[in-house]
């Protein structure tokens, strides 16, 4: 299992890599998990989600702070 920090900078990384592209990306991988009844990558996902709204910050897909 990845740490808070391995996860902290995945969630960079891909903000970084995917930019504005990133919510379909983010969906298609949930959508994956969900199709295989993947509840332990939900859960990685549900996280790095959450990483990426505080990453992006008000404005940015965040909604209301």
């Amino acid at each position: 299992m990845a740490t808070e920090h391995q996860r902290w900078t995945f969630a960079a990384e891909l903000l970084e890599r995917h930019g504005d592209a990133i919510d379909g990306f983010v969906k298609r991988q949930v959508d994956d998990c969900i199709e295989r009844d993947d509840e332990e990558g939900l859960i990685f996902w549900h996280d790095v989600i959450s990483k990426l709204v505080r990453l992006m910050g008000p404005g940015e897909g965040a909604g209301p702070q």
